[in-house]
């Protein structure tokens, strides 16, 4: 016998956690900085440096995209997702499965 209120497969419970998942979308420019694009020795392999200065030289920028998950675990709306979704993105949205 189930106790009460215990979902009794995955599905049931997908569905009563769904409400508090949230997809979360960022965007962002990510600073390369000014390191190699080849490890040390490996331009005299490739002839010179054909990706670049591989000693340095002017900060590389990215624009970056990315996407993941989260799960509101307040009634407040406070959301808790990975670091590594969110880390230096500048900008961030989160959605409600409706």
């Amino acid at each position: 016998a189930q106790p009460s209120g215990i979902p009794t497969s995955f599905a049931d419970l997908a569905e009563r956690v769904a409400p508090a998942v949230v997809s979360i979308q960022t965007s962002g420019t990510v600073d390369l900085g000014a390191q190699p694009m080849l490890p040390p020795g490996f331009e005299e392999f490739f002839g010179g440096a054909p990706f670049g200065n591989p000693h340095g030289g002017p900060r590389r920028k990215h624009k970056s995209s990315g996407e993941g998950s989260g799960f509101v675990i307040s009634s407040d709306g406070f959301v808790v997702t990975n670091n590594h979704v969110i880390e230096n993105m500048d900008e961030i949205q989160v959605r409600f499965l409706d």
